[in-house]
């Protein structure tokens, strides 16, 4: 039996969703109807086939359809959910609030997930030369330890403030050597600078200009491209 058509919205909540919400006194407001919030959570999910982590894309729609016919016109995620998802959000008149997994609460933390206090330990106990073996780590590699990075991650013009600074002093992200710090920096920067351009930061753009004359990374760019 096939599901019931989808009831009309109330009129007091907004379904045109191409216009950006605005604030307007104590109320959101999408174009010149007032944006009432009807949310729920979505997620997390296991993997689907396709490995994202959402349902499969037929459950999916399942979801919205029985959320529009609930009233229900925007859903927070946890994940950051694939462009078809996004779509048949549109087609349902569902607002998305996109969550970006991070993991703030442990990390910084003593624990089993990512264990930073063990390996700072590790880092404080290593020697010029190891005793046994007589190899000399920070003679074969450029060794430093970023666990106190100088970032604010509960505020991203905190952040770039305090990296500006860093490049104002530093041509690499651990001085004047190009090393893994800066291939691990590199996926971060390219899609910061895509939705928050550099303008404001000319130490950052600098570094960012030197970082895209790599022909390495022009290569990983170009590939990356369609994304």
């Amino acid at each position: 039996m096939a599901d019931p058509q989808p009831t009309l919205l109330p009129e007091r909540i907004a379904r045109d969703i191409s216009s950006r919400p605005t604030v307007r006194g104590k109320f959101l407001w999408a174009g010149d109807q007032k944006l009432l919030i009807h949310g729920v959570t979505y997620g997390t999910f296991a993997a689907n086939s396709a490995g994202e982590q959402y349902p499969e894309r037929k459950q999916v729609e399942r979801d919205f359809h029985r959320m529009e016919r609930h009233s229900i016109n925007a859903i927070r995620t946890y994940t950051v959910p694939p462009s078809w998802l996004l779509d048949l959000a549109a087609r349902h008149c569902i607002r998305v609030m996109v969550g970006v997994p991070w993991d703030g609460g442990t990390t910084n933390r003593p624990g089993a997930r990512h264990g930073p206090r063990q390996m700072r330990d590790l880092s404080t106990m290593m020697r010029r030369i190891h005793h046994v073996t007589r190899v000399a780590p920070y003679e074969l590699a450029k060794c430093g330890d970023l666990g106190d990075a100088p970032v604010n991650p509960a505020s991203l013009e905190d952040s770039l403030d305090r990296i500006e600074k860093h490049f104002a002093k530093n041509t690499w992200a651990l001085g004047d050597t190009f090393s893994m710090a800066d291939c691990a920096a590199a996926p971060c920067l390219a899609y910061l600078n895509s939705t928050y351009p550099f303008e404001a930061y000319p130490q950052l753009k600098a570094y960012w200009g030197r970082l895209a004359e790599r022909p390495s990374f022009k290569k990983v760019l170009a590939e990356a491209e369609p994304y």
